[in-house]
């Protein structure tokens, strides 16, 4: 079974930064859900949802165990504090000590993300999953490793990784969208639209899934039904609703 805590953070769209409360040791703001170019075939699509920021694990119990080694305690104060860049080395060095720890090479891997280490993070995703025991660690790296590849542009990379977060969990619409946003990359809208359509109808108030479902009607051609997620989306989020009718009738 997935962690309550995980899966409200992957089924329901992102809280922001005040809404998941003060006193957590939250990150600041990252470079998440950079926008797509306006050359890709992503263009017109909103940003991927962003990664899970926190190591997952701290989310079902309380920072990092009073044994655990040093290295690995600093690293997580620096990550906190969003000292990425002072945090590395700091885990780095606690993979070395614990070469089978999960947490050690998860939270290496988030903060290599944040240092825009993408393919260094990658690796280290691969090896926390290789590591992982539990369901809600195994979905969380693939999730965020999904989202490194996605950022690299290797979009078939990015699909299995959501994939392999989605066989262990099918009701994460979040997962299903940023699925949605790695087969438009490769052009398969079809794919696309029906990922975009799972989203909605995990949570029907997903505003930015019901925008980026118009847009893939529109696409496929398909203007009444880009309409009908129009009218939806109205009632959910008026500015979204604006946009996507700018780009059914210009």
């Amino acid at each position: 079974m997935v962690g309550v805590a995980l899966a409200s953070v992957l089924a329901l769209p992102f809280a922001t930064r005040a809404q998941e409360g003060s006193g957590q040791g939250l990150q600041p703001p990252s470079r998440d859900r950079k926008p797509a170019q306006k050359d890709s075939p992503l263009g017109a699509y909103l940003p991927r949802e962003a990664s899970v920021r926190l190591p997952q694990r701290y989310a079902i119990r309380s920072g990092i165990d009073p044994g655990a080694p040093s290295h690995l305690s600093k690293g997580e104060t620096e990550y906190r504090a969003g000292r990425n860049v002072a945090a590395v080395p700091e885990l780095k060095a606690a993979v070395k000590e614990q070469p089978d720890s999960y947490d050690s090479h998860y939270l290496l891997a988030l903060t290599l993300t944040e240092t825009g280490a993408l393919k260094e993070s990658i690796e280290e995703f691969k090896k926390a999953i290789a590591l992982a025991t539990k369901d809600d660690s195994k979905i969380v790296a693939n999730y965020n490793m999904g989202n490194a590849y996605f950022d690299l542009g290797k979009y078939q990379e990015a699909a299995d990784a959501y994939q392999s977060s989605l066989k262990l969990d099918s009701t994460l619409s979040k997962v299903h969208n940023n699925l949605g946003l790695a087969l438009v990359g490769m052009k398969r809208r079809s794919d696309a639209a029906a990922e975009f359509k799972r989203a909605v109808d995990l949570k029907p108030q997903y505003a930015e899934a019901h925008y980026n479902l118009g847009f893939a009607y529109l696409q496929l051609g398909n203007k009444q039904q880009a309409q009908t997620e129009q009218l939806t989306l109205a009632g959910i989020n008026s500015d979204l609703a604006t946009k996507l009718q700018k780009l059914i009738a210009p």
